[in-house]
């Protein structure tokens, strides 16, 4: 240690912390595969730099499963299915200019509705059994509210 802190049992021990520390890191790391360097200032992780067999994908969703024996089985319930409209006769380009204004479109007024009473709702049936029977539909019988 620095000369200002010979003598001092406290001191000694933090500095033999730090030195198991390290000491336990670097092994650590090394028993891990790595070189028992730290990553900082290393380029970003790829199978060049990363530990050994490493693979980091393409960031693609997976369409199935690898077999144990070797081989990928893919399941057709996996594979994305893009539905695409038919554009044929399409005016509309897929640009809009910065100079378009903006705009604001304005929510659609909140209705409440309020329930029914029985002689409401019978009506309403009523009504609808009479336009069905008017068109040469079976009308039925009309629902009363005593019913």
């Amino acid at each position: 240690g620095s000369p200002r802190y010979k003598g001092d049992p406290i001191a000694d021990l933090c500095i033999l912390q730090e030195i198991m520390d390290r000491i336990g890191g670097l092994l650590a790391d090394t028993l891990r595969g790595g070189n028992g360097f730290a990553r900082k200032g290393m380029p970003f992780l790829h199978a060049k730099f990363g530990p050994k067999n490493y693979y980091k994908g393409t960031g693609a969703r997976r369409m199935g499963y690898r077999l144990p024996e070797g081989g990928y089985k893919v399941l057709p319930r996996l594979i994305p299915q893009y539905l695409v409209p038919d554009l044929e006769g399409f005016e509309l380009k897929p640009y809009v200019d910065m100079r378009t204004p903006r705009f604001t479109v304005q929510p659609p007024p909140v209705v409440k509705y309020r329930p029914l009473t029985r002689e409401q709702f019978y009506h309403v049936i009523n009504v609808r059994k009479a336009k069905a029977a008017a068109e040469g539909g079976s009308g039925g019988e009309v629902a009363t509210a005593q019913s």
